[in-house]
Protein backbone atom coordinates (compact mmCIF):
# COMPACT_ATOMS: atom_id res chain seq x y z
CA UNK A 1 0.00 0.00 0.00
CA UNK A 2 3.09 2.22 1.17
CA UNK A 3 4.44 1.61 -2.04
CA UNK A 4 1.17 2.06 -4.46
CA UNK A 5 -0.85 4.28 -2.73
CA UNK A 6 -3.56 1.34 -2.63
CA UNK A 7 -5.91 1.00 -0.41
CA UNK A 8 -5.80 -2.71 -0.63
CA UNK A 9 -8.68 -3.22 1.80
CA UNK A 10 -11.27 -1.07 -0.42
CA UNK A 11 -10.23 -3.32 -2.86
CA UNK A 12 -11.29 -6.32 -1.35
CA UNK A 13 -14.61 -4.67 -0.51
CA UNK A 14 -15.22 -3.17 -3.91
CA UNK A 15 -14.38 -7.01 -4.84
CA UNK A 16 -16.75 -8.36 -2.39
CA UNK A 17 -19.58 -5.93 -3.89
CA UNK A 18 -18.83 -8.08 -7.26
CA UNK A 19 -17.09 -5.14 -8.70
CA UNK A 20 -13.92 -5.51 -10.70
CA UNK A 21 -10.11 -4.91 -9.68
CA UNK A 22 -9.94 -1.54 -9.96
CA UNK A 23 -6.47 -1.48 -11.68
CA UNK A 24 -4.55 -4.03 -14.36
CA UNK A 25 -0.86 -5.10 -12.51
CA UNK A 26 0.91 -3.16 -15.49
CA UNK A 27 -1.80 -0.08 -14.29
CA UNK A 28 0.25 -0.03 -10.68
CA UNK A 29 2.93 2.09 -10.30
CA UNK A 30 5.49 1.47 -7.22
CA UNK A 31 7.61 4.72 -5.67
CA UNK A 32 10.03 4.63 -2.86
CA UNK A 33 10.85 2.47 -0.32
CA UNK A 34 8.64 0.92 2.94
CA UNK A 35 9.68 -0.75 5.91
CA UNK A 36 7.81 -2.58 8.73
CA UNK A 37 8.70 -3.37 12.34
CA UNK A 38 6.24 -5.53 14.38
CA UNK A 39 6.16 -4.28 17.39
CA UNK A 40 5.42 -6.82 20.18
CA UNK A 41 4.88 -7.14 24.42
CA UNK A 42 8.01 -9.51 25.07
CA UNK A 43 11.69 -9.61 26.51
CA UNK A 44 13.83 -10.41 23.87
CA UNK A 45 17.02 -10.34 26.64
CA UNK A 46 14.53 -13.45 28.42
CA UNK A 47 14.34 -15.77 25.43
CA UNK A 48 11.43 -13.36 23.99
CA UNK A 49 9.39 -14.19 27.15
CA UNK A 50 5.78 -12.40 26.64
CA UNK A 51 5.92 -9.28 28.51
CA UNK A 52 2.17 -9.72 30.21
CA UNK A 53 0.74 -6.58 32.44
CA UNK A 54 -0.59 -3.33 31.85
CA UNK A 55 -0.16 -0.82 29.39
CA UNK A 56 0.43 2.37 32.04
CA UNK A 57 1.28 5.10 29.41
CA UNK A 58 1.60 4.85 25.56
CA UNK A 59 2.42 7.17 22.66
CA UNK A 60 2.41 6.43 19.66
CA UNK A 61 4.93 7.87 16.73
CA UNK A 62 3.38 10.80 14.61
CA UNK A 63 3.33 11.14 10.83
CA UNK A 64 5.13 14.10 9.28
CA UNK A 65 4.09 14.24 6.04
CA UNK A 66 1.64 13.08 3.35
CA UNK A 67 2.62 10.02 0.89
CA UNK A 68 3.39 11.19 -2.83
CA UNK A 69 1.64 8.68 -3.80
CA UNK A 70 -1.85 8.54 -1.58
CA UNK A 71 -2.55 11.79 0.54
CA UNK A 72 -4.79 9.70 2.51
CA UNK A 73 -1.90 7.88 3.68
CA UNK A 74 1.06 9.24 6.30
CA UNK A 75 4.12 8.56 5.77
CA UNK A 76 4.80 6.71 9.41
CA UNK A 77 1.48 4.71 9.88
CA UNK A 78 0.70 3.04 13.13
CA UNK A 79 -1.73 -0.36 12.77
CA UNK A 80 -1.99 -0.70 16.57
CA UNK A 81 -4.33 -3.17 18.68
CA UNK A 82 -3.65 -1.78 21.73
CA UNK A 83 -4.84 1.56 23.97
CA UNK A 84 -3.47 3.07 27.47
CA UNK A 85 -4.51 0.51 30.54
CA UNK A 86 -5.10 -2.11 28.29
CA UNK A 87 -4.04 -5.78 29.27
CA UNK A 88 -1.68 -7.49 27.50
CA UNK A 89 -2.87 -11.48 28.41
CA UNK A 90 -2.09 -14.80 27.56
CA UNK A 91 -4.95 -14.98 26.01
CA UNK A 92 -4.77 -13.09 22.29
CA UNK A 93 -1.21 -12.55 20.63
CA UNK A 94 0.95 -10.18 22.48
CA UNK A 95 1.76 -7.66 19.38
CA UNK A 96 1.45 -4.70 20.34
CA UNK A 97 1.04 -2.72 16.73
CA UNK A 98 2.42 -2.67 13.23
CA UNK A 99 4.66 0.36 12.60
CA UNK A 100 5.09 0.82 9.04
CA UNK A 101 6.87 4.08 7.16
CA UNK A 102 7.91 5.15 3.72
CA UNK A 103 10.65 7.15 2.64
CA UNK A 104 12.11 7.76 -1.22
CA UNK A 105 14.75 5.20 -0.90
CA UNK A 106 15.75 2.50 1.89
CA UNK A 107 18.52 3.90 3.62
CA UNK A 108 16.17 7.11 4.49
CA UNK A 109 13.36 4.72 5.14
CA UNK A 110 15.40 2.78 7.79
CA UNK A 111 15.93 5.46 9.36
CA UNK A 112 12.46 6.99 9.71
CA UNK A 113 12.25 3.43 11.61
CA UNK A 114 14.50 4.12 13.59
CA UNK A 115 13.25 7.40 14.59
CA UNK A 116 9.84 6.00 14.72
CA UNK A 117 10.67 3.40 17.12
CA UNK A 118 13.01 6.02 19.35
CA UNK A 119 9.25 8.07 19.69
CA UNK A 120 7.37 4.86 20.65
CA UNK A 121 6.51 5.08 24.48
CA UNK A 122 5.46 2.10 25.55
CA UNK A 123 5.29 1.66 29.35
CA UNK A 124 4.38 -1.18 31.98
CA UNK A 125 5.14 -3.98 29.83
CA UNK A 126 8.07 -5.79 28.38
CA UNK A 127 8.78 -4.92 24.35
CA UNK A 128 11.32 -5.32 21.65
CA UNK A 129 11.65 -1.96 20.57
CA UNK A 130 15.22 -1.68 21.60
CA UNK A 131 16.23 -5.41 19.88
CA UNK A 132 14.10 -4.15 16.59
CA UNK A 133 16.63 -1.01 16.77
CA UNK A 134 19.09 -2.67 17.00
CA UNK A 135 18.68 -4.81 13.96
CA UNK A 136 17.83 -1.60 12.17
CA UNK A 137 21.32 -0.35 13.02
CA UNK A 138 23.36 -3.73 12.31
CA UNK A 139 25.93 -2.76 9.41
CA UNK A 140 24.96 -6.30 7.96
CA UNK A 141 21.17 -5.30 7.98
CA UNK A 142 22.19 -2.44 6.84
CA UNK A 143 23.98 -3.24 3.77
CA UNK A 144 20.89 -5.91 2.92
CA UNK A 145 23.01 -8.79 3.76
CA UNK A 146 20.27 -10.64 5.80
CA UNK A 147 17.90 -13.66 5.79
CA UNK A 148 16.13 -15.99 8.16
CA UNK A 149 19.28 -16.78 10.00
CA UNK A 150 20.44 -13.50 10.89
CA UNK A 151 19.45 -13.20 14.64
CA UNK A 152 20.91 -16.52 15.64
CA UNK A 153 24.23 -15.19 13.69
CA UNK A 154 24.18 -11.97 15.13
CA UNK A 155 22.80 -12.85 18.38
CA UNK A 156 25.57 -11.41 20.65
CA UNK A 157 25.19 -8.06 19.15
CA UNK A 158 21.42 -8.45 19.08
CA UNK A 159 20.53 -10.01 22.66
CA UNK A 160 21.96 -9.69 26.69
CA UNK A 161 24.55 -6.63 25.62
CA UNK A 162 26.23 -5.08 28.20
CA UNK A 163 25.12 -2.98 30.12
CA UNK A 164 25.99 0.26 33.16
CA UNK A 165 24.64 1.42 35.41
CA UNK A 166 22.07 4.48 34.10
CA UNK A 167 22.94 6.66 36.97
CA UNK A 168 21.53 9.69 35.20
CA UNK A 169 17.78 7.79 34.46
CA UNK A 170 17.74 7.47 38.66
CA UNK A 171 18.65 10.51 39.60
CA UNK A 172 15.89 11.74 36.25
CA UNK A 173 13.70 9.48 37.97
CA UNK A 174 13.86 10.55 42.01
CA UNK A 175 13.52 14.06 40.69
CA UNK A 176 10.55 13.51 38.41
CA UNK A 177 9.19 11.84 41.13
CA UNK A 178 9.63 14.85 43.78
CA UNK A 179 8.70 17.48 40.88
CA UNK A 180 5.32 15.55 40.13
CA UNK A 181 4.51 15.31 43.98
CA UNK A 182 5.11 19.11 43.77
CA UNK A 183 2.98 19.86 41.16
CA UNK A 184 -0.30 17.33 42.42
CA UNK A 185 0.39 18.60 46.24
CA UNK A 186 -2.13 20.65 48.16
CA UNK A 187 -2.46 24.42 47.38
CA UNK A 188 -2.24 25.07 51.57
CA UNK A 189 0.63 26.91 52.30
CA UNK A 190 1.59 24.11 55.15
CA UNK A 191 1.62 21.57 51.61
CA UNK A 192 3.73 23.64 49.82
CA UNK A 193 6.98 21.20 48.63
CA UNK A 194 8.68 24.26 47.16
CA UNK A 195 11.81 23.28 49.46
CA UNK A 196 11.62 26.79 51.30
CA UNK A 197 13.14 26.26 54.78
CA UNK A 198 15.05 28.55 57.87
CA UNK A 199 18.72 27.62 57.84
CA UNK A 200 17.71 23.89 56.80
CA UNK A 201 18.11 22.08 54.08
CA UNK A 202 15.75 18.69 53.95
CA UNK A 203 16.63 15.62 53.45
CA UNK A 204 14.87 12.86 52.01
CA UNK A 205 15.88 9.02 52.31
CA UNK A 206 14.67 6.27 49.36
CA UNK A 207 15.01 2.73 48.96
CA UNK A 208 15.07 1.48 45.32
CA UNK A 209 14.75 -1.66 43.46
CA UNK A 210 16.43 -1.97 40.14
CA UNK A 211 16.16 -5.17 38.32
CA UNK A 212 16.05 -8.79 40.12
CA UNK A 213 18.97 -7.81 42.45
CA UNK A 214 20.01 -4.35 43.02
CA UNK A 215 18.32 -2.43 45.64
CA UNK A 216 19.89 1.34 45.52
CA UNK A 217 19.99 3.39 48.70
CA UNK A 218 19.27 7.23 47.32
CA UNK A 219 19.76 10.40 49.46
CA UNK A 220 17.87 13.94 47.57
CA UNK A 221 19.03 16.93 49.66
CA UNK A 222 16.74 19.98 48.36
CA UNK A 223 18.59 23.33 48.12
CA UNK A 224 17.11 26.53 47.37
CA UNK A 225 17.43 26.37 43.64
CA UNK A 226 18.87 22.46 43.40
CA UNK A 227 19.21 19.08 44.46
CA UNK A 228 21.98 17.23 45.72
CA UNK A 229 21.32 13.21 44.68
CA UNK A 230 23.24 10.55 46.34
CA UNK A 231 23.34 7.09 44.86
CA UNK A 232 24.63 4.10 46.78
CA UNK A 233 24.59 -0.22 45.92
CA UNK A 234 26.08 -3.04 45.33
CA UNK A 235 24.53 -4.12 41.61
CA UNK A 236 25.13 -6.87 39.17
CA UNK A 237 26.15 -3.73 37.22
CA UNK A 238 28.77 -3.17 39.72
CA UNK A 239 29.66 -0.85 42.70
CA UNK A 240 27.33 2.43 42.56
CA UNK A 241 28.79 5.22 44.50
CA UNK A 242 27.61 8.40 42.61
CA UNK A 243 26.84 12.03 44.30
CA UNK A 244 25.15 14.71 42.07
CA UNK A 245 23.93 18.21 42.09
CA UNK A 246 21.38 19.08 39.51
CA UNK A 247 18.02 21.21 38.68
CA UNK A 248 15.02 20.12 36.82
CA UNK A 249 11.96 21.68 35.91
CA UNK A 250 8.59 20.09 34.58
CA UNK A 251 7.67 21.22 31.14
CA UNK A 252 4.72 19.03 30.45
CA UNK A 253 2.41 16.11 32.22
CA UNK A 254 4.68 13.49 31.50
CA UNK A 255 8.18 15.64 30.81
CA UNK A 256 11.34 16.72 32.74
CA UNK A 257 14.46 18.90 31.94
CA UNK A 258 17.32 17.32 34.48
CA UNK A 259 20.18 20.10 34.09
CA UNK A 260 23.97 18.15 34.98
CA UNK A 261 25.97 21.51 35.12
CA UNK A 262 26.05 22.78 31.69
CA UNK A 263 24.54 19.53 30.08
CA UNK A 264 21.03 19.41 29.63
CA UNK A 265 18.71 16.12 29.41
CA UNK A 266 14.82 15.56 28.64
CA UNK A 267 13.12 12.73 30.04
CA UNK A 268 9.59 11.75 29.67
CA UNK A 269 8.70 10.22 33.65
CA UNK A 270 6.09 8.60 34.58
CA UNK A 271 4.68 7.25 37.84
CA UNK A 272 2.36 3.90 38.48
CA UNK A 273 2.27 2.73 41.63
CA UNK A 274 5.59 2.18 43.08
CA UNK A 275 7.03 2.04 39.59
CA UNK A 276 9.05 4.80 38.22
CA UNK A 277 9.87 5.11 34.19
CA UNK A 278 12.14 7.38 32.87
CA UNK A 279 12.30 7.40 28.74
CA UNK A 280 15.33 9.11 27.41
CA UNK A 281 15.68 10.84 24.50
CA UNK A 282 16.23 7.98 22.50
CA UNK A 283 13.70 6.05 24.05
CA UNK A 284 15.64 3.97 26.09
CA UNK A 285 13.36 2.81 29.41
CA UNK A 286 14.99 2.11 32.80
CA UNK A 287 12.50 0.85 35.20
CA UNK A 288 12.89 0.66 38.48
CA UNK A 289 10.45 0.51 41.88
CA UNK A 290 10.11 2.34 45.15
CA UNK A 291 10.46 -0.35 47.85
CA UNK A 292 8.11 -0.23 50.39
CA UNK A 293 8.88 -1.05 54.15
CA UNK A 294 8.88 -4.72 54.86
CA UNK A 295 5.85 -5.48 57.52
CA UNK A 296 6.12 -8.97 59.20
CA UNK A 297 3.72 -10.90 57.03
CA UNK A 298 4.49 -14.63 57.12
CA UNK A 299 2.10 -17.36 56.80
CA UNK A 300 1.69 -20.83 55.87
CA UNK A 301 1.24 -19.13 52.09
CA UNK A 302 4.69 -17.24 52.28
CA UNK A 303 6.73 -19.38 54.15
CA UNK A 304 7.85 -22.24 52.15
CA UNK A 305 8.18 -19.83 48.73
CA UNK A 306 11.58 -20.54 48.72
CA UNK A 307 11.09 -24.62 48.32
CA UNK A 308 9.02 -24.16 45.41
CA UNK A 309 8.32 -23.69 41.38
CA UNK A 310 5.20 -21.08 40.77
CA UNK A 311 4.29 -20.32 37.24
CA UNK A 312 5.97 -17.34 36.21
CA UNK A 313 2.85 -15.80 34.13
CA UNK A 314 -0.58 -17.61 33.27
CA UNK A 315 -0.73 -20.72 30.81
CA UNK A 316 -1.43 -23.96 30.14
CA UNK A 317 0.43 -26.94 31.64
CA UNK A 318 1.85 -29.09 28.93
CA UNK A 319 3.67 -32.00 30.63
CA UNK A 320 5.34 -32.63 34.36
CA UNK A 321 8.91 -33.89 33.56
CA UNK A 322 8.62 -34.83 37.78
CA UNK A 323 6.88 -36.45 40.33
CA UNK A 324 6.83 -37.04 44.06
CA UNK A 325 9.78 -38.50 45.45
CA UNK A 326 12.03 -37.88 42.50
CA UNK A 327 15.59 -36.54 43.16
CA UNK A 328 16.36 -33.84 40.78
CA UNK A 329 19.15 -31.94 40.25
CA UNK A 330 19.69 -27.92 39.44
CA UNK A 331 18.86 -26.95 35.86
CA UNK A 332 16.45 -30.04 34.97
CA UNK A 333 13.35 -29.51 33.42
CA UNK A 334 10.54 -29.94 36.12
CA UNK A 335 7.01 -28.41 34.04
CA UNK A 336 6.77 -27.51 30.69
CA UNK A 337 4.15 -24.58 30.96
CA UNK A 338 2.21 -22.88 27.26
CA UNK A 339 1.72 -19.50 27.40
CA UNK A 340 1.40 -16.83 24.55
CA UNK A 341 1.73 -19.93 21.74
CA UNK A 342 4.97 -20.97 23.26
CA UNK A 343 6.41 -23.61 25.25
CA UNK A 344 8.57 -22.31 28.65
CA UNK A 345 10.49 -24.94 30.61
CA UNK A 346 10.57 -24.10 34.22
CA UNK A 347 13.80 -25.75 35.95
CA UNK A 348 14.70 -26.49 39.12
CA UNK A 349 16.78 -23.61 40.86
CA UNK A 350 19.05 -26.11 43.02
CA UNK A 351 19.35 -30.41 43.38
CA UNK A 352 16.29 -30.83 45.56
CA UNK A 353 13.71 -33.99 46.47
CA UNK A 354 10.27 -33.30 44.74
CA UNK A 355 7.66 -33.44 48.06
CA UNK A 356 4.54 -32.70 45.77
CA UNK A 357 3.17 -31.73 42.50
CA UNK A 358 -0.11 -29.55 42.06
CA UNK A 359 -2.31 -29.26 39.64
CA UNK A 360 -2.74 -31.63 36.46
CA UNK A 361 -1.80 -31.47 32.58
CA UNK A 362 -4.08 -29.62 30.45
CA UNK A 363 -5.05 -27.12 33.55
CA UNK A 364 -5.09 -24.05 33.19
CA UNK A 365 -3.27 -22.09 35.80
CA UNK A 366 -2.86 -18.43 37.35
CA UNK A 367 0.12 -16.53 37.51
CA UNK A 368 2.18 -17.72 41.15
CA UNK A 369 0.18 -20.04 41.06
CA UNK A 370 2.84 -23.19 42.77
CA UNK A 371 3.23 -26.16 40.59
CA UNK A 372 6.24 -28.03 42.55
CA UNK A 373 7.01 -28.67 45.77
CA UNK A 374 10.48 -29.78 47.45
CA UNK A 375 11.46 -31.13 50.78
CA UNK A 376 12.68 -29.42 53.53
CA UNK A 377 16.21 -29.78 53.29
CA UNK A 378 17.57 -30.37 57.23
CA UNK A 379 19.72 -27.92 57.55
CA UNK A 380 16.77 -24.96 56.73
CA UNK A 381 15.39 -25.79 60.39
CA UNK A 382 11.34 -26.34 60.70
CA UNK A 383 9.54 -27.60 58.09
CA UNK A 384 6.79 -24.84 56.54
CA UNK A 385 3.61 -25.57 53.93
CA UNK A 386 2.54 -23.90 50.89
Amino acid sequence: EMITGQDLVEWQLRIAAGENLPLRQDEIERRGHSVEARVYAEDPDNDFFPGLGKIVHLREPQSSRKLPTNDFFDDVRVESSVRQDDEITMFFDPMISKLVVWSEDRETALKKLVKGLSDYRILGVKNNIEFLKRILVHPEFQGGDFDTGFIPKFRDDLINQTKVFPKDDFVAALIGNILSEQEHGSSGPWDKADNFRLNYHQKRDIELLYGEDSEITATVEYHSNSYEVKLKASSKLGEVDVTETVSGRKIGENRVEIQYGDRVQFYDFVREGQDLYVVDSEGRVTNMKIKLPKFDTTDAASAGAKNTIKSPLPGTIVKFECQPGDAVEAGQTLVILKAMKKEHKLQAGEDAIVEEVFGQEGEVVAHGKVLVKFEKKPEDGSESDE
